[in-house]
């Protein structure tokens, strides 16, 4: 699915967690980190939908007791 996505057209908004720098790097993405210790937004940017996203998810995943690593996708649909 990347190899399908104009570079230009995307930007990554992430914490500021090293990782994301790579995959930034890696894709020639635009990427504007927020430090989500210290703000949660910056301007027009910011990653608590993100978070919060996370978030609902892992509450609705605990009814399931473990579920399998190998099908998330099918969980998400």
């Amino acid at each position: 699915m990347l190899e399908l996505l104009d570079s230009r057209d995307v930007l990554l908004c992430s914490d500021s967690k090293s990782s994301y720098r790579g995959f930034d790097l890696m894709f020639d993405f635009a990427h504007e980190t927020i430090n989500a210790g210290k703000e949660h937004t910056r301007g027009i940017y910011h990653v608590q939908n993100v978070n919060a996203y996370g978030s609902r998810l892992k509450k609705w995943l605990v009814r399931f007791h473990r579920v399998s690593t190998k099908y998330p996708n099918s969980y998400l649909g």
